[in-house]
């Protein structure tokens, strides 16, 4: 599971990259952790696509009012059957603009962190999921796990992350292709 991601690139290139309007400008983030306000790209109801801040923490629309814990990351394998997940998965999908992630590896204790990125810090898509939440004083707030796979869903370019948008991605467990990362992306 993705913990830490990193979004280098700027504003401009994201929205060159994913046919998207973005109107504001976002720093370069190295170490995007669980809880951060993180780039999103999501469809709207005419089903354009659009650029959002969402917070890193998944929180059900059924929990409304409910104290419940933020969740960081979706399993593909359950995505879908989880009440947690499942209106989500149906209906709100978006993509998670990123030029890399950590993975860590070893014994516990004495982890190693590993940069895992496309030759040349290119952009890529993981796949993500968005619901709207109600915060402590009333307001609404879009929350979103970076990704619906246990090792992370990278999305190819076209056609891949259209048909996430679209819900046309159909993730049923053991597709092998599901969870296959592009043979660019290098430790």
């Amino acid at each position: 599971m993705v913990q830490r991601y990193f979004l280098t690139a700027p504003a401009a290139s994201v929205a060159r990259e994913f046919d998207v309007n973005i109107d504001v400008a976002f720093p370069s983030r190295y170490n995007i952790a669980p809880m951060s306000p993180i780039a999103i790209i999501r469809q709207n109801e005419r089903r354009a696509r659009m650029f959002a801040l969402a917070a890193w923490g998944f929180i059900p629309g059924w929990a409304r009012g409910r104290e419940i814990r933020s969740m960081a990351n979706a399993r593909a394998e359950t995505a879908a059957e989880m009440t947690s997940f499942a209106s989500a998965f149906k209906r709100r999908r978006c993509l998670v603009p990123a030029n890399g992630f950590f993975k860590w590896q070893g014994a516990s204790g004495a982890k190693q962190s590993y940069c895992v990125r496309p030759e040349g810090g290119a952009l890529f898509a993981m796949a993500g999921l968005w619901e709207t939440a109600v915060d402590a004083d009333g307001g609404e707030v879009d929350t979103s796990p970076s990704s619906p796979a246990r090792r992370g869903l990278i999305l190819p370019k076209s056609p891949s992350a259209s048909r996430w948008l679209l819900n046309a991605l159909n993730m049923r467990p053991g597709l092998k292709w599901m969870s296959v990362t592009p043979t660019s992306l290098r430790r």
